[in-house]
């Protein structure tokens, strides 16, 4: 009976491994839904039919952006395994999401996946996406149309176009059209006709929601306002008679980190409505509303509803360039500035006074760097000005302000004036740069303890006592120790003064002197017949010693570290390009000449990318880290050894 059942066992196993090895694998792909309009979410399924298990995740078909395609988002991994009469055969299927911004028939190139030895690839997909659909047909008020997106149900296409205008995520910028480092606020809001939902049967006081995608604000600083709530409040709205309710769902404040047209993806968000008369089911939390992103699709009698905000074009403007002679202080925005003293009395050599200068608008006031303090009579600066921020929402406007504090400390009685400064930023209201101007202040300085001396007198070396005739004497003093203990020699060599080295040196040093500043001068002559020339040769070097004193300031400084590493690549290509001024330099006019002098697109966009980091920390500061000002100035140093 044994070997009869070990034999059977032997033919089964031989007879699965002969049909995995005879098994074909292949890789295919589809979209859902294959037709689908701008903004819509849209999954890109890869299916995987194979009895071997692949070496690793499939390489997704790269997609030019301009054509309007976000990033592929990971929407989960499944893997199933049967065995049907001695055949073995798995599924490994990859989903994936992303949307489209632009309409029109595109095609998705084949995704690659290695099993094995293999290489497989899927095939080509085609997609249509279209506008959203009309405003008469979807009977959207005025204020709503194209800013919209219809919802996604999937399997039920009919019911996803009544719910156009039901349901959706409304995505409100502050503008569409900022200047390169104006920071504004962009807010997603989930708006619903609870009326039209009820009269569709839904019941719309235990609907819940579930996963959340928020863009990944590509090209932008993005500085979180109002995070993802765990409760939603909603507050009511007429729309050309029609009763809306909004709940804010999330707000950043973000700055362009370069220009041109940015497409911002569309925030989405997936609920569950269940219908009137199902069998109820508590909610985690019992209130209204609440635990709202706790939701595991699990109500009885309930449909998923995917809704999402249509995709947000911005047109960043470059910033003019400013006059000869101003200081741009790197603020954008409408600010005001001024001054403050914390007392308007002092005492010389004594107190302590805190000039503290503020700055506050809309726009992003922690970009702005400290304003300039003269040189004031009678008055000396302590320290370098200490800086803080904070902002706050006002009238749905972002409101920044940073400080600047000059510690001061009087040095002469009398009244000291405290002249006016200045700081110069860009104000988008009118379109042009503003020196703004603070207040002239005065301290009155009364009289405070004199500064002490830097030498105290030596004490005297002799005492003087007198004598009972009148007569003064001098003795030694007995607790002092003389330099000299031992009677002094004198020689008297005759030529004692020839005999000592330094001589020669002093005969023959106004000859060497002649002769050094004679080529020093031909030297400079040099130079400057060939200033340009001297630029040139000098930038590598004059590079690598400011990457180095950024890193030596990393440490302290991450901020300033960002900074220098900025003017170094800028002061870099300047005295390549022969340029007078470095700061009238920008990152594009520096790459589209490097592309004229045929520099690598990989080498161009490392270039890129180290120049938005400097400007991406200049606009967060919060952002800046040691580390990664010392990864950017040896990563700048090696680029600009690419390019020297």
């Amino acid at each position: 009976m044994y070997p009869r059942l070990w034999g059977c066992l032997v033919i089964l196993i031989c007879g699965i491994t002969f049909s995995v090895a005879a098994q074909d694998c292949t890789l295919s792909a589809f979209v859902e839904p294959s037709n689908a309009v701008v903004g819509q979410s849209i999954l890109y399924i890869l299916k995987l039919e194979c009895a071997e298990k692949p070496d690793g995740p499939p390489d997704l078909p790269l997609i030019d952006s301009d054509l309007g395609f976000s990033d592929f988002r990971s929407a989960g991994t499944s893997s199933q395994l049967q065995i049907v009469n001695g055949r073995v055969s798995q599924t490994f299927e990859y989903r994936y999401s992303f949307s489209v911004s632009r309409k029109g028939r595109f095609k998705i190139p084949p995704a690659r996946i290695v099993v094995g030895e293999r290489e497989l690839k899927s095939n080509e997909v085609e997609i249509v996406i279209g506008d959203t659909p009309s405003a008469p047909a979807a009977n959207l008020p005025e204020e709503l149309r194209g800013r919209i997106a219809p919802p996604q149900v999937q399997g039920n296409p009919r019911l996803q176009n009544a719910l156009f205008g039901k349901i959706f995520v409304l995505a409100v910028p502050e503008t569409t059209s900022p200047v390169a480092g104006q920071q504004f606020l962009l807010s997603y809001y989930l708006g619903i006709e609870q009326e039209a939902l009820q009269r569709a049967g839904f019941d719309v006081s235990r609907f819940r929601g579930g996963g959340v995608e928020v863009p990944d604000f590509q090209g932008f600083v993005k500085d979180e306002i109002f995070p993802l709530p765990q409760r939603l409040s909603f507050r009511e709205q007429m729309i050309e008679g029609r009763r809306y309710v909004f709940a804010p769902l999330y707000q950043v404040a973000i700055t362009p980190t370069r220009t041109g047209k940015l497409t911002i993806e569309p925030f989405q968000l997936s609920l569950s409505f269940p219908y009137r008369g199902a069998r109820p089911r508590p909610l985690t939390g019992g209130p209204f509303f609440d635990d709202f992103f706790d939701f595991d699709f699990g109500l009885l009698d309930s449909i998923p509803i995917t809704v999402s905000s249509i995709p947000v074009t911005i047109d960043v403007q470059a910033l003019p360039r400013p006059a000869d002679g101003t200081n741009f202080s790197g603020a954008v925005g409408a600010f005001s500035l001024k001054a403050e003293l914390d007392k308007s009395r002092a005492k010389a050599n004594e107190d302590v006074v805190r000039l503290r200068v503020v700055l506050e608008g809309e726009g992003n006031a922690s970009a702005a760097s400290p304003p300039v303090l003269p040189q004031i009579e009678g008055v000396s600066l302590l320290e370098e000005p200490k800086s803080s921020s904070e902002r706050r929402i006002e009238n749905d406007k972002l409101i920044s302000r940073k400080s600047f504090d000059y510690l001061l400390r009087p040095v002469k009685e009398g009244e000291v004036s405290i002249p006016s400064l200045e700081l110069t930023v860009y104000n988008v209201k009118s379109g042009q740069y503003e020196t703004l101007r603070t207040e002239p202040l005065n301290l009155l300085v009364a009289p405070g303890i004199a500064r002490p001396a830097l030498v105290a007198p030596l004490a005297s070396a002799t005492s003087t006592t007198t004598s009972s005739g009148g007569l003064s004497s001098v003795t030694p003093r007995t607790d002092l120790r003389y330099i000299h203990d031992r009677p002094l020699r004198v020689d008297k060599g005759r030529w004692i003064v020839l005999r000592r080295p330094w001589i020669y040196g002093s005969v023959g040093l106004p000859a060497l002197l002649v002769a050094m500043a004679f080529v020093f001068g031909k030297r400079r002559e040099r130079i400057l017949a060939d200033l340009q020339g001297y630029r040139r040769s000098r930038a590598r070097s004059r590079a690598e010693d400011a990457l180095a004193s950024a890193k030596r300031r990393a440490e302290k400084a991450p901020v300033d570290a960002f900074a220098a590493i900025g003017d170094a690549l800028r002061t870099y290509f300047a005295d390549k390009l022969g340029r007078e001024s470095a700061g009238a330099l920008t990152a594009e006019e520096i790459l589209t000449l490097l592309e004229k002098r045929g520099v690598s697109p990989e080498t161009r966009d490392q270039l890129r990318s180290a120049f938005e980091q400097c400007d991406s920390v200049r606009y967060a500061p919060a952002s800046a880290t040691a580390a990664d000002a010392k990864a950017l100035a040896h990563q700048v140093a090696q680029l600009l050894e690419e390019v020297d």
